[in-house]
């Protein structure tokens, strides 16, 4: 799914801006944001203008933060033991007490989502 227009809404940009940005006619960031004539060329177009990469563009708000690319990938360099152990603690503290002192505190507030 094309973003352009998500991505452009949250980023506060009008259509006028976006297209400056791109140095593109407002008509064609409109057709691009409804996913009418947009080639390869285009979509990195789009990624070098927004800084994304082009899973970004194209993928949802499912996108990992930084601090779950470090999880997972910390995570894929466990043996079977350890990623077992590691599993059974996520279980555990899934419970509840997810930091083990006791209290069932808030996530984060520096894990949000990507825009």
């Amino acid at each position: 799914m094309l973003r352009l227009r998500e991505i452009r809404k949250g980023r506060g940009l009008t259509l006028w801006q976006a297209a400056e940005l791109v140095e593109r006619v407002a008509s064609t960031v409109s057709r691009h944001e409804r996913g009418e004539g947009v080639n390869l060329v285009d979509l990195q177009m789009w990624c070098d203008a927004y800084g994304l990469t082009m899973a970004e563009l194209l993928t949802g708000p499912h996108l990992l933060t930084a601090r779950e690319k470090e999880v997972v990938y910390g995570l894929r360099r466990l043996n079977r033991s350890q990623m077992n152990a590691i599993l059974t603690t996520m279980a555990a503290m899934a419970g509840g007490d997810r930091d083990g002192n006791g209290s069932d505190d808030e996530p984060d507030p520096d894990d949000k989502p990507p825009e």
